[in-house]
């Protein structure tokens, strides 16, 4: 299946699921994110704002500011350029033109050299890591500039296993959903 079938049949998927599973799903992998020793450890984070039947990273973001941490969200900057912009508890923001919440463009930027742990979102992923966005490329590029742990927490029930891989697609070492953790060993 290409990339494009795949990404329609998961968008159908992810809307028949129920809001009793969505919202179970959600707080147990929820827990596990803010529970795992990656998460303790960060002290810069890099976190998308879940929308349309993503994962719900609101709660993420309020224990990382409980836990004094500092968080940034992405921002478009163009073709192919994403950012990683400060974000505090409150900040105004803005709609980017993908429908997404994201910081004002006069927000500091956090350097990729300086996050510590990345939250990744994706239309689905597999158990070895592979993921499929939503099309632009943006987060295969920004993963290649940062040595950042990578998570990225998903729905089990979404999951598939295959999913067309280029020489681009950034492989994720740890996926978190709702039943299970799987860690994967890059070389």
């Amino acid at each position: 299946m290409d990339k494009k079938t795949l990404r329609h049949d998961i968008f159908k998927r992810r809307e028949s699921l129920s809001t009793e599973y969505l919202l179970a799903a959600n707080k147990s992998i929820v827990d596990k994110v803010i529970n795992c020793e990656a998460f303790h450890a960060a002290n810069n984070i890099f976190i998308y704002h879940g929308v349309n039947r993503e994962l719900d990273t609101s709660k993420i973001i309020s224990e990382a500011f409980r836990q004094n941490k500092k968080v940034a969200l992405p921002r478009i900057h163009g073709k192919g350029d994403m950012r990683a912009h400060y974000y505090n508890h409150g900040d105004q923001m803005t709609v980017s033109s993908f429908g997404i919440p994201e910081p004002l463009a006069t927000s500091p930027e956090m350097a990729p050299s300086e996050i510590d742990l990345i939250i990744v979102p994706c239309v689905t992923c597999n158990a070895q890591g592979h993921r499929l966005g939503y099309g632009g490329g943006f987060y295969d590029r920004f993963l290649a500039k940062t040595s950042a742990v990578k998570i990225l927490p998903y729905f089990e029930k979404l999951m598939v296993n295959d999913i067309p891989m280029n020489q681009y697609d950034q492989v994720i070492p740890c996926i978190i959903t709702e039943n299970n953790l799987y860690s994967i060993k890059l070389t």
